[in-house]
Formats: C-alpha cells, structure tokens, sequence
C-alpha cells in the first residue's frame, strides 16, 4: 500500500458532483510549488493535482475550502484512461484519504 502527501493551494472553488445514487463527491485543483524555478524564466513552477474526495469528507470540504486556500493533503492515486477522437488517453486522479486547512487564502487588500 502506498500513500502520497502534498500541500499546495486550491486552483478554484470546489466543485459538488451529485451520483445517481444519492451520495456526492467533490472535485479541486490543487497547485504545488516544484523545489526548482525555470532556468529561463526564473520563475517557480508548480504541478496542478486533480482531487476528489467521497463521503465524510464532502460536507468539510464543500463547505470550508477555498479558492487560494491552503491544504495539506494525503490521499492514493488512481490512473484510468479513456478515449477521445479515437485516441487513447491517459489520467491520474488523487482519492482524498484526508485533508487539513492550513492557511486561508491571502486577502487581495495584504498587498
């Protein structure tokens, strides 16, 4: 069994997905800063990580996540693949296990 965790800041506001058999899932970005910038353009690159979170975990997080907040997640990935205009395609989603809301997203009047 693996485990992966990260913390990064949630792309955009939560998205609630109603299943067909009554429950729900939630899905969010979320943007992790790489340890290295670009070498041209000095800046620092981030990986964007596809989440979704079930059960328990949907009402928190519909409710108290943010836009530009901060979390600290750990969760499994799942791969899956799919078809589109005849080509095969490849994904990795990350099945939220838990997360933590560490900071809220900086006010726009801080600066």
């Amino acid at each position: 069994m693996y485990k992966t965790i990260l913390t990064g800041r949630v792309t955009k506001d939560v998205e609630t997905v109603p299943a067909e058999d009554g429950t729900s899932r939630v899905n969010f970005t979320v943007a992790t800063p790489k340890e290295f910038k670009d070498k041209v353009t000095g800046k620092v690159e981030s990986d964007f990580v596809r989440c979704t979170a079930f059960s328990n975990l949907v009402k928190y997080i519909s409710e108290f996540v943010k836009k530009g907040d901060l979390v600290g997640i750990t969760g499994r990935y799942n791969h899956y693949n799919y078809e589109k205009d005849g080509e095969k395609r490849y994904g990795m989603n990350l099945n939220v296990q838990t997360i933590e809301k560490l900071q809220n997203a900086p006010k726009k009047d801080m600066f």
